[in-house]
């Protein structure tokens, strides 16, 4: 691949100079909300636009960098993560046990952390609760 440097410097200027800052790396609450309101908009946008996925992804980067040092998440087990989404989706485990064939008794070890989930059921729970089975590691 060739690069005209002089010409992606002089395009580089132009979007630092339009995006005003927000391609930096983010450092305050307020210019947290302004690269996630352009995240939202590029991210409407490159369905129209798919060159913009670039901007998305460095948006979101930014994004995701600022917030796990902002907002720390606590460190939780599969179990809990499991307790958690049955809670919200108001699930009970005999519901969450018939629609995975994983026992009652099985599912019970898994949230109280008796017992560590598989690989086989993180993809079965992922699939009944609509989630990235890597939400389970």
């Amino acid at each position: 691949m060739t690069v005209d440097h002089d010409a992606l410097f002089s395009a580089w200027k132009v979007v630092t100079e339009l995006a005003d800052g927000l391609l930096d790396p983010i450092d305050t609450p307020e210019r947290h909300a302004a690269a996630f309101k352009l995240e939202e908009v590029t991210w409407a946008a490159q369905r129209a636009r798919p060159e913009l996925s670039s901007l998305l992804r460095l948006l979101t980067e930014n994004i995701q960098n600022y917030e796990a040092v902002a907002f720390p998440q606590p460190v939780r087990s599969p179990g809990q993560v499991l307790a958690s989404l049955m809670t919200v989706m108001d699930l009970s485990p005999s519901a969450l046990a018939q629609s995975t064939g994983i026992g009652i008794e099985e599912l019970d070890r898994l949230v109280t952390g008796q017992q560590d989930l598989t690989r086989a059921q993180m993809h079965l729970l992922a699939e009944r609760l609509h989630v990235d089975p890597l939400i389970f590691l």
